[in-house]
């Protein structure tokens, strides 16, 4: 870029790391006042992404604060703990674990190998309400949880149904949910590895959510009555590990894009 043009353009350094296709972008908090989070988020012209994080590296991992794609924040995003790996390793060239405080909360995250990292993302709690919607004339039934962090409502069903996006859309807006909920739709033509499909508050259809797969298991666990190893979602899948009464989850984070976004 030429001296000229320089002077009325702000480089913001960024990366974009995606989590079984979740994708964001993270920036640095120092950057923070000088961008603008749905133009950033903007598939169309902006980087693209589901949600962004400005974060501060500090001796042992990160603090994060977190946005979904229209500006909103939230207190909590497995997919972005599991990314923090790979950012992390990239930064320090550490394998070792790392510590992400999202929200005054903090997570571990740790390497598993082969590229893949995992966090300890929730309590083993059986903390689901049992709810009835009518959504375009239809009843749905599913089961609501806050315990992962987020909100979720997993919607157990034989197979994929006709108009996924519509019915989802309105039940992340549904006035039964005052601050917005995420929806799962569970597929159980995969057998003992279910298929999700997934439709996040604030940012629509997703490729996974790692807070997602944990509501999911949590229902499989204490409503069903097994528990499962692996769920599959569009963009890849989730291995689980229960630890000390907690759940945690494996992935594999990629980057896909550095470099700087400009603003005048």
């Amino acid at each position: 870029m030429d001296e000229a043009k320089r002077a009325f353009v702000k480089e913001i350094p960024f990366f974009k790391i995606h989590t079984n296709g979740n994708d964001f972008i993270f920036i640095e908090s120092t950057y923070r006042a000088h961008a603008d989070i749905t133009d950033i988020c903007n598939r169309h012209t902006g980087i693209g992404c589901d949600g962004l994080i400005f974060y501060t590296k500090e001796k042992s991992g990160f603090v994060f604060s977190y946005f979904n794609s229209d500006g909103a924040s939230a207190p909590i995003c497995g997919n972005s703990l599991i990314s923090a790996g790979l950012l992390w390793r990239t930064l320090t060239q550490n394998l070792t674990g790392l510590e992400v405080n999202i929200s005054g909360e903090k997570k571990q995250v740790f390497p598993y190998g082969e590229g893949k990292w995992g966090s300890i993302i929730c309590p083993l709690k059986s903390e689901l309400e049992q709810i009835t919607l009518n959504i375009n004339n239809t009843k749905l039934t599913g089961y609501y949880t806050k315990v992962p962090g987020n909100p979720h409502f997993i919607v157990d069903i034989d197979d994929a149904i006709s108009g996924f996006d519509k019915f989802a859309e309105k039940i992340v807006k549904n006035s039964r949910f005052e601050h917005g909920v995420n929806a799962e739709f569970l597929v159980n033509k995969h057998g003992k590895n279910p298929f999700v499909l997934v439709y996040e508050r604030g940012v629509g259809e997703t490729l996974s959510c790692a807070t997602g797969a944990s509501a999911v298991y949590l229902y499989l666990k204490f409503i069903k009555g097994y528990t499962v190893s692996t769920l599959n979602f569009k963009g890849g899948k989730y291995d689980f590990f229960e630890k000390n009464g907690m759940l945690g989850l494996i992935a594999k984070p990629k980057i896909v894009a550095t470099g700087y976004y400009l603003i005048d």
